[in-house]
């Protein structure tokens, strides 16, 4: 299942067949802040033997990349059943490998400027970046930017 977008709809979607015992959530089901995602995932845990949960580029929306981050990668702990793949793998019997990666594409150099004011991914999304100033450290929040996508994509 992709791209279900959940957070435009307060309904959490657990009326689908359960026809195979591997159910992949695959990009933008819904941002890790959202009181949706737990129950949606807890519900689909009685449904399915295994659950890999893999972010689209949404689910980092309206915050800081690293914050949703560490919220998804919490997911691996909710239950034996649940496995968060970011740039990482898991082995099934039979010899069956699933990879899970969020798909930032390369932005040229020569389009980087017309596709960061035209994707609303470089507006959404936002990154800590740490400044020193005053002999002391402190963090502050920048937008993302294709230099951050490009070296994801790599």
């Amino acid at each position: 299942m992709d791209d279900q977008h959940l957070e435009f709809d307060n309904v959490i979607l657990s009326e689908f067949s359960a026809v195979a015992p591997i159910l992949i959530l695959a990009e933008d089901i819904v941002r890790s802040d959202m009181p949706s995602l737990k129950p949606f995932l807890l519900a689909q845990c009685e449904r399915f033997k295994h659950i890999f949960y893999v972010a689209g580029n949404h689910c980092f929306y309206e915050g800081e990349y690293e914050t949703h981050l560490q919220q998804l990668q919490a997911l691996d702990n909710l239950t034996l059943r649940m496995y968060f793949l970011h740039n990482k793998s898991c082995f099934l019997p039979n010899n069956v490998r699933i990879l899970g990666t969020t798909l930032w594409s390369h932005v040229p150099r020569e389009s980087a400027s017309r596709i960061s004011r035209s994707v609303n991914d470089y507006y959404a999304i936002s990154m800590m970046k740490e400044e020193t100033s005053g002999g002391g450290k402190r963090k502050t929040r920048r937008r993302l930017t294709v230099d951050d996508t490009n070296e994801w994509h790599a």
